[in-house]
């Protein structure tokens, strides 16, 4: 998912050369600034890491989803035992935070509705 948004921000931004530096910048597609959503049209779901990480926030005390949402894209890392984040893998078991909080929730919760 990373790597295709790479490649269209680099198409984009061959097709803006002529806008001034600071113009082009409001071009950028991420995650992070909620201009990217991740949909399914078979199961007919969309969502944000924004909304991903209100529900989330929930059911848990003291999680801030704005935080929170900061930290489901990218290089960073969830260490169970510590229940803690950070920007590299401390065990060869960490996982990045998006298929940690994201990608494997969804796939059990397919498996399960659709099989």
């Amino acid at each position: 998912l990373k790597h295709t948004i790479e490649e269209i921000n680099g198409i984009i931004a061959s097709s803006i050369m002529h806008l001034p530096e600071a113009e082009q910048k409001a071009y950028v597609l991420s995650p992070l600034l909620g201009n990217v959503l991740f949909a399914t049209s078979s199961y007919g779901s969309i969502f944000s890491l924004q909304s991903f990480a209100r529900i989330y926030c929930q059911n848990r005390k003291g999680m801030n989803p704005d935080l929170f949402s900061k930290v489901l894209w990218g290089n960073y890392y969830f260490d169970s035992s510590k229940r803690s984040f950070s920007k590299s893998p401390t065990s060869e078991y960490n996982r990045r935070v998006f298929v940690e909080f994201i990608l494997d929730p969804l796939y059990k919760m397919m498996a399960h509705t659709v099989s």
